[in-house]
């Protein structure tokens, strides 16, 4: 198992989406055969690690599947759990962390949440990229102010109703 895309076949995908091509089974066969990936996490470390490992499988199926008019087949659940989070990337389908088995997929789905809530707001286009953790330093630090904010609100309402509760419990 390689873990990376030869030449020859990115100059293929290249090509590929170029002509608009709506066949990639050959795409999907190379990927399900070269690449063996582990999926385990412990902490943000590991999921830099596997996505630096599948982040060009990430790319090359959102840009795949903007361009195609049916779905890619799919064998390796892995490569699905990919599939259907460039799917929710590109707005055509929804996705749940019930639909993921991964807390890989989950951290990835959080993190592309995260930043279209941030496209939302700021009316930027963050994408998504090699560097993945910027992405969730610019979100974190773009709403550090705002998070403060959130929660000195939230622990005031919440000492609030801590207080009702001691005054109007019945013991």
């Amino acid at each position: 198992m390689k873990n990376y895309i030869e030449h020859e076949q990115r100059v293929a995908y290249v090509d590929g989406l170029l002509a608009h091509s709506q066949e990639w089974n050959w795409m999907i066969t190379y990927i399900e055969t070269e690449f063996d990936v582990n999926f385990s996490m412990s902490g943000f470390k590991d999921f830099d690690s596997i996505y630096r490992q599948i982040g060009d499988v990430l790319q090359m199926l959102i840009k795949v599947n903007e361009i195609m008019k049916g779905r890619l087949v799919i064998h390796q659940p892995w490569l699905k759990e990919i599939d259907t989070l460039s799917l929710y990337y590109l707005g055509i389908n929804d996705c749940d962390a019930h639909d993921l088995d991964t807390d890989f997929g989950k951290t990835l789905l959080l993190l592309m949440y995260l930043a279209k809530i941030r496209n939302e707001i700021s009316k930027d286009d963050v994408k998504l990229s090699g560097r993945i953790t910027s992405i969730k330093l610019l979100i974190f630090c773009r709403f550090r102010k705002r998070q403060i904010t959130l929660f000195r609100r939230w622990m005031l309402l919440h000492t609030v109703q801590k207080k009702r509760k001691r005054y109007f419990s019945i013991t």
